[in-house]
């Protein structure tokens, strides 16, 4: 995916230079493969998606799959806070049609939470 930039073409999206998104790297073994990989970008403020959607609070907390995008929004903007901050490293990781939202490396402990809930410590 290209992320459009200024008129300059500075490498940096001007949605990334204000702070409202955020590009998680594709966790893969080898550096070479993760740098080849497209980001995910994260949003960094839930309120970007809920002003655009024209959903009330009730009937956004009614919709299943877009209270699920908010929540997973919410957990992803936590965690790229955390790893702007030092405390941790967060990448997602896609394969085919498997995706893990976010994969988290603390020190010397990693962590994913799946689609199904269950959360996996290595």
């Amino acid at each position: 995916m290209q992320v459009v930039t200024g008129p300059r073409q500075t490498g940096k999206s001007t949605l990334a230079g204000a702070g409202m998104v955020r590009a998680l790297p594709k966790y893969a073994g080898d550096v070479a493969r993760r740098r080849s990989s497209s980001p995910k970008l994260q949003v960094m403020n839930t309120a970007l998606m809920t002003a655009t959607s024209g959903l009330s609070p009730a009937e956004a907390h009614a919709d299943r799959e877009f209270w699920g995008r908010l929540v997973e929004s919410a957990v992803g903007a936590h965690l790229a806070n955390a790893a702007a901050a030092g405390d941790c490293e967060v990448y997602y990781w896609r394969e085919r049609n498997h995706e893990v939202d976010f994969v988290v490396k603390a020190g010397t402990h990693w962590g994913s939470r799946g689609r199904d809930g269950r959360l996996f410590k290595y």
